[in-house]
């Protein structure tokens, strides 16, 4: 993965390229700062250039055959900033209203994917899947419970005495439904 250098509106370099270099899928360099253009048995500085140029791959006449190289734009990112403080608040539950959560979820009775909450003290952990992964529940309000470390929130339906009927997984602007069993 290549990231161009940049340049001020001057000509300077703001900051030089990086290369990372994955071969037979492990990582042999991660984040490399080049030096300036690559030439064999050279180090040039950096010059001011567009923005995009053409790719060549030096080979110095040695029998070399190169496969699987994958040449694709990436996208642009921004430059990390400080981290933002995430202000939602969070829920003080007490263990017995936390109960009231615990079960099997499932979308149907006889179907064999699903996922259980339970309850560690004052801890909620969602497991799912065959290698039953952990994830920890943060409750924002009485339905809604954010997964922690992760981009994904739960919403809980409860009853008229506050129990979880069902819960609806949202990950990646998409959710779906399962119902609490008995």
């Amino acid at each position: 993965m290549f990231r161009r250098p940049r340049f001020l509106p001057d000509g300077t370099l703001n900051r030089p390229a990086t290369l990372t270099v994955f071969h037979n899928g492990i990582v042999v360099q991660d984040h490399a700062e080049l030096l300036g253009p690559t030439m064999w048995l050279q180090h040039l500085p950096y010059a001011p250039h567009p923005d995009r140029l053409p790719l060549s791959i030096q080979h110095h006449g040695d029998p070399v055959r190169f496969r699987n190289i994958w040449v694709r734009a990436l996208r642009e990112h921004a430059e990390p900033g400080p981290a933002e403080r995430d202000t939602t608040p969070v829920l003080w539950l007490a263990e017995e209203a936390l109960d009231r959560y615990v079960g099997l979820y499932k979308y149907r009775p006889d179907s064999e994917t699903g996922f259980e909450i339970v309850r560690n003290g004052r801890q909620l952990s969602c497991i799912f899947g065959k290698e039953r992964a952990k994830v920890d529940l943060v409750p924002h309000s009485e339905t809604r419970f954010s997964m922690r470390w992760t981009a994904a929130h739960v919403d809980f339906e409860l009853d008229e005495k506050g129990r979880a009927v069902s819960m609806t997984l949202n990950v990646g602007g998409g959710g779906f439904t399962v119902k609490r069993m008995e």
